[in-house]
């Protein structure tokens, strides 16, 4: 018999271009915190001794931190505006940067999700309209949260080598919208620089009356590897006041 998440997923599918449209303009608060470590390195590179030294702490193998406050305001179908209220940073960025509010934005309802420095293609959506053809999917469970039913869905590449994500995204019942997604990329679907990109996305009401769901918080943990250097990181972003 089909699995119970593929009713569900037609279900969300159907509603997808619904949400991507459903809100013509918002601002909001923006709080970005983000962090890269290098866990290893080469004694020498090239036949050059590699030294570190100010570059990366000795300590805790951090060689970047930042941390910034902005405003972001958005218009159909496509006008960004970010006014960056403060902004600190430490260190030398040495892998990739989401310290605007405007990187940060994985819209999961797009057909596409765009990706610059990790893919010049993009990544199809779980929910696109073609995902039926790139995914398969399995209900791993339902749970119950603020009067909603949760429906926890196991999402799979049909193929490697495809621009896909793997991992689990949560569907609403009945309004059939993204509660949360927690997705990643590998190798697999071809992304550049990184070993692995993982997103973990969280959306909250923005209106009274709560039918209108954004982008509450958004998490980028990546590993990543390049000639004999190794290390990991992640970007946290907090929206509010919608």
């Amino acid at each position: 018999a089909e699995d119970p998440a593929y009713p569900i997923i037609r279900k969300a599918i159907e509603k997808r271009k619904f949400y991507l449209t459903q809100v013509d303009e918002y601002s909001c608060d923006v709080y970005v915190k983000g962090l890269q470590k290098i866990t290893k390195y080469p004694e020498k590179f090239f036949g050059v001794e590699v030294n570190l030294g100010e570059l990366v702490d000795s300590t805790t193998g951090i060689a970047y931190l930042s941390e910034s406050v902005s405003k972001l305001q958005y218009k159909k179908p496509d006008k960004v505006k970010e006014v960056m209220i403060s902004s600190k940073v430490s260190g030398s960025n040495r892998a990739f940067s989401f310290n605007q509010a405007s990187d940060m934005e994985f819209n999961f309802y797009e057909n596409i999700i765009p990706a610059e420095g990790l893919s010049q293609r993009g990544f199809i959506s779980p929910i696109a309209s073609s995902a039926l053809f790139y995914y398969r999917y399995r209900l791993e469970g339902s749970f119950y949260e603020n009067g909603h039913w949760i429906n926890k869905i196991a999402v799979l590449p049909k193929r490697k080598g495809d621009p896909v994500f793997e991992g689990f995204i949560f569907i609403q019942d009945s309004t059939w919208r993204i509660h949360s997604t927690d997705l990643w990329l590998t190798k697999d679907a071809q992304i550049q620089f990184v070993d692995t990109l993982r997103v973990i996305q969280v959306y909250i009401p923005a209106n009274k009356n709560e039918d209108i769901w954004l982008q509450g918080s958004v998490t980028f943990q990546f590993v990543f590897s390049f000639m004999g250097f190794e290390g990991d990181g992640n970007f946290v972003g907090v929206f509010s006041g919608y």
